[in-house]
């Protein structure tokens, strides 16, 4: 009906694919061996049902998914596919390069798949196992149609609010009408409407992916009911207003197997039944091969071709005849390996591949004879022996930390850290891992340190950060940690407690002065201001909002701003810390006034949200004994360019012919790294959580 002229009986064998054959594994647990053989089966039966006369023509890309894949086809007439399915481009610019293969075997089938689900106005569902690319599959397919995708991670912490907005308290202005209506009383906060992730999607018409579908709460599932099925609409009774679906606007869901534990759950039939499902089917070495070449075209094909055969042996001896690495599996050996060994490659400056095969591969593995095992597969493969014991050079001078092979940038100034002036003290068995672990802070890849108690997990990542001057912050997870202490909360405001704080990173700033700016022709003007400051606060305990000169407090952060505008190492010492003590200056002006009356509420960051902003490390101890829904808040920002959106908190759009509350974005700073660790005996994180980082055993 959709496509006139397509041939009936081409939409026919199509038609049953989409309905029926495409979607064979989802949720079921069956082996690939057979599923194919039920596809094919299937195939079979529906192609003797075709006449003769039309089978050329009605089982083109039905009966050989994999013809005709090369023909990627976006012409000028405003549409992109693959013949016969062809979906309208968006306005958003199309890339010249997307840095993804949509021509390999397999991906040039999933993606076939997808566009003949979107033929459809049913949202798209795609499961497979970690690694596999579905999300990558549809960002490239988002960005070669033209199209804004915006990607919302769920997990059980996710509310229905979080996706279609809440009322959210905000600093009031006080010569805005809403707060002339409130009256007295009431100038501290009050409530503003602040659209949730998905609504802004569907008003701006964008493509949305709800990636981990299945570790969603029920009260979400249900919450999403009316954009799923024939209304295509969205109510909020907030607002008492109803949106439509605009016809650009589409939803796709991502989630790996049930099987994969990690608080994942089997969804309802009549929810599945809302979604046309696509099974991603896992990559094979060939289809990794042409990905490789296209991703990293520096090197050598002989090269990437004994990388691959060596990626699919390891995967075959590890989860299918359970040769080895039986001790913390199961495991993936996936796309995620292949990119990160070649992302190496490309940066480790004429490095032998041995080496990060170690870090890739090697370092995982949690017994002695796994690896030695590991090591005669690699023999096999690559005509190389990694098996010999390495010990990596480790060395400082004042601009940089060598690890190996990995070269770090060392901080030149540091207020609060230890600066490490030596070569560190660890064992020398501990190089090896100390390099993976350089490696790892060097292209901005999330670590798992595995070990037993007293094993040495805090102590490398301790020595690592002191070797390069950077702070690093430690936050030791149980299982009653939630999801606040680390992003943060509203807390009522303290004045007294704030001005004392506001005196703590004065001083700090001030210290970081004497470092930095010495020479500077503002230095003496600082110090005397910091000098008055001293003489007004001499018992610094007992100071308060009254007690606290606000006046001098304001011109040293000024001063000290104008010397972080025009000093860069300054400001990359101190920058947050004025940011902050200029918010708690205006804090204490706007709720220091007691005749206001009632109480005022702020937003306070959690350790999280300070360490991305400033560009600390984190390490999370005991990853394992924390629950699985709040380790998936950390999704998105294990990922390369990955945001952290705190629904829980509001800020002003920048809007000015529409002003408006939105959603706070924090964007990882560059120097952000995250650091999980977890003892075994206790328990393993999910495999998901495990796919996404670098697993060090030690």
């Amino acid at each position: 009906v959709k496509n006139e002229g397509m041939n009936v009986w081409l939409a026919y064998a199509h038609g049953a694919s989409l309905m029926h054959l495409d979607g064979l594994g989802l949720g079921t647990g069956l082996s690939r061996d057979d599923v194919h053989g039920t596809r094919q089966m299937a195939k079979e039966l529906i192609k003797g049902q075709i006449p003769i006369s039309d089978r050329d023509v009605a089982t083109a890309g039905f009966e050989d998914e994999l013809k005709g894949i090369d023909n990627v086809y976006s012409p000028s007439q405003n549409a992109f596919g693959v013949h016969p399915f062809f979906i309208p481009l968006g306005s958003e610019e199309i890339p010249k390069h997307t840095h993804f293969s949509l021509t390999a075997p397999t991906t040039g089938m999933n993606m076939r798949r997808v566009l003949r689900a979107l033929q459809l106005s049913k949202p798209v569902l795609l499961e497979g196992s970690p690694g596999v690319g579905k999300t990558s599959l549809i960002s490239a397919l988002a960005a070669a149609s033209g199209h804004r995708l915006v990607r919302i991670n769920l997990s059980e912490q996710t509310d229905i609010s979080d996706l279609m907005g809440s009322d959210l308290p905000t600093p009031a202005d006080t010569n805005s009408e809403s707060n002339e209506k409130s009256g007295p009383g009431h100038s501290g906060t009050i409530f503003r409407w602040c659209d949730g992730v998905l609504l802004k999607a569907i008003k701006r018409g964008d493509w949305v992916l709800l990636d981990e579908l299945n570790l969603a709460s029920q009260s979400v599932l249900e919450g999403l009911n009316s954009c799923l099925d024939h209304r295509a609409n969205v109510f909020i009774p907030e607002l008492g207003q109803t949106f439509d679906l605009p016809p650009s606007f589409r939803i796709f869901a991502a989630q790996n197997p049930l099987v994969q534990g990690g608080g994942r759950k089997g969804l309802p039939k009549s929810f599945l039944n809302r979604f046309t499902k696509v099974y991603v089917e896992a990559l094979l070495p060939d289809d990794l091969e042409n990905i490789m070449l296209s991703r990293f075209p520096s090197i050598s094909p002989l090269l990437i071709s004994k990388m691959v055969s060596f990626n699919s042996a390891v995967q075959k001896d590890v989860m299918e005849t359970r040769a080895y690495g039986q001790l913390g599996s199961p495991w993936e050996f996936n796309l995620r390996d292949m990119f990160r060994w070649c992302e190496l490659l490309e940066n480790g400056g004429g490095v032998s591949p041995d080496v990060f095969a170690d870090i890739i591969y090697m370092q995982r593995f949690r017994t002695a004879s796994d690896r030695v095992k590991l090591s005669q597969r690699y023999t096999e493969h690559m005509e190389s022996d990694i098996s010999a014991q390495r010990y990596p050079e480790i060395s400082i001078t004042d601009t940089h930390v060598k690890v190996g092979g990995a070269l770090l940038k060392r901080s030149i100034y540091s207020s609060d850290c230890f600066v490490q002036e030596s070569k560190p003290h660890i064992y020398q068995s501990s190089n090896c891992a100390m390099e993976a672990l350089a490696y790892c802070v060097q292209l901005d890849w999330p670590c798992l340190m595995v070990g037993s108690s007293s094993s040495g997990k805090s102590t490398l990542v301790k020595v690592l950060s002191e070797s390069c001057n950077v702070r690093l912050e430690e936050v030791s997870l149980t299982s009653s940690t939630d999801v606040t202490e680390l992003i943060g909360c509203f807390e009522q405001v303290d004045c007294t407690e704030t001005s004392k704080h506001i005196l703590r990173l004065l001083e700090k700033c001030h210290k970081g002065a004497c470092q930095v700016l010495h020479g500077h022709s503002k230095f003496a003007k600082i110090c005397r201001l910091y000098q008055t400051l001293e003489q007004k606060t001499l018992d610094a305990s007992s100071v308060t909002e009254k007690t606290l000169p606000l006046a001098v407090s304001a011109e040293l952060v000024n001063l000290l701003k104008d010397c972080a505008r025009e000093d860069y190492c300054f400001s990359d010492l101190c920058g947050d810390d004025l940011t902050t003590v200029h918010d708690l200056i205006a804090i204490i002006q706007n709720y220091g006034d007691k005749a206001t009356g009632g109480s005022h509420f702020r937003w306070v960051d959690g350790i999280l949200v300070k360490a991305m902003e400033r560009g600390d490390w984190l390490h999370l101890e005991n990853a394992n004994f924390c629950s699985a829904s709040v380790l998936d808040r950390l999704n998105p920002i294990m990922e390369q360019g990955g945001e952290l959106i705190l629904a829980e908190c509001s800020v002003s759009s920048d809007d000015q012919k529409h002003p408006h509350q939105a959603h706070r974005v924090v964007t990882r700073h560059p120097n952000f790294r995250l650091f999980l660790s977890m003892n075994p005996t206790s328990g393993e994180v999910s495999r998901a959580m495990r796919n996404r980082c670098i697993e060090i055993s030690l």
